[in-house]
């Protein structure tokens, strides 16, 4: 059977269908009434007691609250006729049934055809680049101890970032989250255990980006507007859930400088990849320079795949940043260089 675009287009979500979740309804969060108003304790954040309200951090597709699934059944969203992919631990590709259509004619694969999504008035498009002479200063996989390194230098440089979280390391590390927010970064999502999404079912879809969300809720009260999936792994299944449920809109990249090889100690996933041969710091940084050499004066910004993984990766990015300045680049978070809204 070979899955066409027709029939991944016809049943995207109803778009009469538009009444936003209530994050408060679906925080795991004590509610106060007129019971408990006066007497009622809130977990201190970052104690055993408020880490227990959330998925554990070793969990793939946590189980998602009702309501989200209520939005999704609402969608009719089960009757995409994507596939599930299945992961192989050999080499962490996500494969699919033989005779998928992984081009923009079928499931547009980002990590199997290197499809992206980009239609005239299409709530599915993809984003991978900002407006002409930007570079996005954004960073996936925290927060982590390294986090607070970056942190550091963004202030000495009085610089705004976008963080793509994995929720479980929010649950692990809040202080660092909290931080975040206080300096004015802009917060997006990286799902929940940072798993390839086209391997999930839908449910599990539900649970890992859901987390994320109501756990920085919990946090900030910001509904976060924008989410990169782990590996790039996204179709048109993934799209259609992430947008039609939550409102997310996905930011790829059109740069990277591949400094998650460079040490791995706090990575997760459901399939670590191997670190680069012979790929240390100045090879990472080598990939940055010719991305800033390549891009000036080209129409289109950079979006830099860039991690607050390690202590090497965050050097990476304070080696070059006075470059990207130097050769006239506005560095922005994400949703400047797009000229758009920061949360929902």
């Amino acid at each position: 059977m070979e899955f066409k675009t027709e029939i991944v287009t016809k049943n995207l979500p109803n778009q009469k269908t538009n009444e936003k979740i209530d994050w408060n309804k679906s925080s795991p969060r004590p509610i106060p009434n007129i019971k408990n108003y006066y007497g009622l304790k809130l977990p201190k954040v970052g104690t055993k007691e408020w880490k227990s309200l959330y998925p554990k951090e070793n969990i793939t597709g946590p189980s998602p609250h009702q309501i989200w699934i209520d939005k999704y059944n609402s969608l009719n969203l089960s009757s995409l006729k994507i596939p599930k992919a299945n992961l192989s631990y050999k080499n962490g590709l996500a494969n699919y049934p033989e005779k998928t259509l992984l081009d923009k004619n079928g499931i547009c694969s980002y990590r199997r055809s290197n499809c992206l999504r980009n239609n005239v008035n299409d709530t599915l498009n993809d984003v991978w680049f900002g407006k002409k002479s930007t570079w996005a200063i954004n960073f996936d996989d925290g927060p982590l101890p390294p986090s607070r390194t970056l942190y550091n230098y963004l202030n000495l440089k009085n610089q705004s970032a976008t963080h793509f979280w994995i929720g479980s390391n929010v649950r692990d590390y809040p202080d660092l989250a909290i931080e975040a927010n206080k300096r004015g970064d802009h917060l997006a999502i990286h799902t929940w255990s940072h798993p390839h999404l086209t391997t999930l079912n839908d449910l599990q879809i539900l649970g890992e980006l859901g987390w994320t969300i109501q756990i920085i809720y919990d946090l900030t009260g910001l509904i976060p507007l924008y989410y990169r999936p782990p590996y790039g792994d996204i179709d048109n299944r993934i799209r259609s859930i992430a947008n039609g449920v939550f409102g997310l809109k996905a930011i790829m990249w059109n740069g990277d400088s591949s400094d998650w090889s460079l040490n791995q100690t706090y990575a997760k996933g459901d399939f670590i990849d191997p670190p680069m041969n012979n790929f240390g710091i100045n090879e990472s940084l080598n990939q940055v320079y010719h991305q800033i050499h390549s891009s000036i004066n080209q129409d289109q910004g950079v979006i830099i795949l860039e991690h607050e993984l390690s202590e090497e990766s965050v050097n990476v990015f304070i080696n070059s940043f006075d470059l990207v300045k130097k050769e006239g680049f506005k560095t922005l978070n994400v949703p400047e260089c797009l000229g758009d809204q920061w949360y929902q």
